[in-house]
């Protein structure tokens, strides 16, 4: 067998295992993006009648009517099937249950898994940043900084940071898509 080349190295880098927490618009059109961009991705959603949605019909009717998902996203309401394997998870549980819903499965998050936090706000009682419940909730693990790359009719733009929240990228958008990693400057690349 070959070595692998750059090229190859940096494609199966690029196309990861992904778990998506929180099957709400924001969560399932992130989840769908990433689908599209070729990953493996599993979406977790507390509400049965949205796994089966997704896996049935390949839609949301409750948080993102009217846009079709891809056959290829899966959802399930089990933590453990959905972390387990996970080579990134990105978190978009409503911020009042966010630390409850980390802290449900913490123990399924693999030593090296990225940890992605799109949820947007500050934690009441403890003020905390989201990816400050993360951190706290997941211990033992990184979370990423994000990165954004959008492009538009005359450039691109970057938009990167802890916490990145962009409602317009709700809708199918190809010409947004998103990377990450614990550095910032390969997050950027």
């Amino acid at each position: 067998m070959s070595p692998m080349t750059a090229a190859d190295e940096r494609e199966s880098r690029l196309h990861v295992r992904c778990a998506v927490i929180g099957g709400g618009a924001w969560g399932t059109a992130i989840a769908e993006r990433l689908v599209r961009n070729g990953h493996e991705v599993i979406l977790w959603a507390r509400e049965s009648d949205v796994v089966d949605a997704v896996n049935e019909r390949h839609e949301n009717p409750r948080f993102l009517p009217g846009a079709p998902l891809s056959n290829a996203l899966r959802a399930t309401g089990d933590m453990r099937t959905a972390l387990v394997g996970a080579q990134l998870v990105v978190y978009a549980a409503p911020s009042h249950v966010l630390r409850a819903v980390v802290t449900s499965g913490a123990d399924f998050i693999a030593s090296g898994t990225v940890l992605s936090v799109a949820t947007k706000g500050i934690e009441r009682g403890t003020l905390d940043l989201m990816t400050e419940v993360v951190a706290a909730a997941a211990p033992g693990h990184s979370v990423a900084h994000t990165a954004y790359r959008v492009q538009g009719a005359t450039g691109a733009m970057m938009i990167w940071g802890d916490i990145v929240h962009a409602p317009d990228v709700q809708f199918a958008r190809p010409e947004v898509g998103w990377s990450f990693d614990t550095d910032q400057d390969q997050a950027r690349a």
